[in-house]
């Protein structure tokens, strides 16, 4: 951020000119993604999921504190475990 010297910004520009990363200041979490990401959620019956370019909007911002994990998805294992204990041959050991 401008007059933040402590804040931090990472992140890409995808291959549609859009940013998707994190902000990080001293205060906040800022996730900023392609909203092509989430179209199937915001699929309708006159837009189609492939054809991101017709939302009202590119790209979305939200605080990690926004964020709601339901309790029961903090009793499974992230997928890429699971993508590891089925096929452990793809991927490089430490």
């Amino acid at each position: 951020m401008e007059n933040d010297e402590t804040s931090i910004i990472h992140g890409i520009v995808t291959k549609d000119g859009l940013f998707d990363g994190t902000v990080i200041t001293a205060t906040d979490e800022i996730y900023i993604e392609p909203t092509a990401r989430y179209s199937h959620l915001l699929h309708t019956n006159t837009v189609s999921v492939q054809d991101h370019h017709h939302y009202h909007h590119h790209t979305i911002a939200y605080r990690s504190s926004d964020v709601v994990i339901p309790s029961s998805a903090l009793l499974r294992s992230c997928t890429s475990e699971h993508l590891i204990e089925n096929n452990p041959s793809t991927f490089i050991q430490p």
